[in-house]
C-alpha cells in the first residue's frame, strides 16, 4: 500500500518489499507539482487563444457605438459616372476625404450645393461613426450627418450618398 506524505516525498509499498519485488515496485516518488504545471499551462493556452481571437476580430462587435460599421471600412473611390471625383479612407473611427475640391464645382457647372462633403476639410483625418444608415463626421464643434446606402454586387461593394439632390456612388477599391 502506498502512503502519500506530501509534495516530493517517498512512499514505500511494504507488501511489495515483503514479497521481494523489484526496486521500481517498492519505492515511488510522488511529485504533485506536475498537475499544477499542466493546469497552469492549460490556462496560458486558453488566455493566448482568447487574446488571438480578440485581436483578429478587428472591430467586429466592438461594443462601442462610436465606431464605423465594419462593411464601410476601407478606401472608397467615386465611380466613373460621378460628376465629382474624390476618395474616402474610412477606418474604425476616422475618415479622410481627398478630392471633391472647389475647383471641380466650376468645372461641373458651378453648383456648389451638389459638391460632396463641401463643408469639411480635405486630406485630414476626421472623427466619424455610423448609426442606422447614417455616417456622422465631427469637425470642430459641429456634427455632420450623411445618410448612406451600402450595396454589394458580386465581389464589388458600393456606397451611395445624395448631395444637393444628386446621387454620388463610390466603389470600394482597397482596405
Amino acid at each position: 500500500m502506498y502512503e502519500h506524505k506530501g509534495l516530493g516525498d517517498y512512499a514505500v509499498n511494504e507488501k511489495a518489499v515483503a514479497k521481494g519485488a523489484g526496486l521500481q515496485d517498492t519505492v515511488r516518488y510522488y511529485c504533485n507539482a506536475g498537475s499544477f504545471h499542466r493546469r497552469a499551462w492549460s490556462i496560458k493556452v486558453v488566455a493566448l487563444a482568447l487574446a488571438t481571437f480578440l485581436a483578429a476580430c478587428d472591430g467586429i462587435g466592438d461594443g462601442n457605438i462610436n465606431n464605423v460599421d465594419y462593411n464601410l471600412r476601407g478606401t472608397w473611390e467615386s465611380t466613373d459616372d460621378s460628376e465629382y471625383y474624390g476618395k474616402l479612407k474610412i477606418s474604425l473611427n476616422t475618415i479622410t476625404i481627398t478630392g471633391y475640391s472647389e475647383w471641380q464645382t466650376y468645372y461641373s457647372g458651378g453648383n456648389d450645393s451638389k459638391r460632396p462633403f463641401r463643408y469639411l476639410p480635405k486630406n485630414a483625418p476626421l472623427t466619424c461613426y455610423t448609426d442606422e444608415g447614417e455616417l456622422f463626421i465631427e469637425y470642430i464643434d459641429d456634427l455632420y450627418s450623411f445618410p448612406y446606402a451600402y450595396y454589394k454586387e458580386g465581389q464589388d461593394k458600393y456606397l451611395y450618398f445624395t448631395f444637393g439632390g444628386r446621387p454620388e456612388a463610390l466603389k470600394l477599391t482597397g482596405n
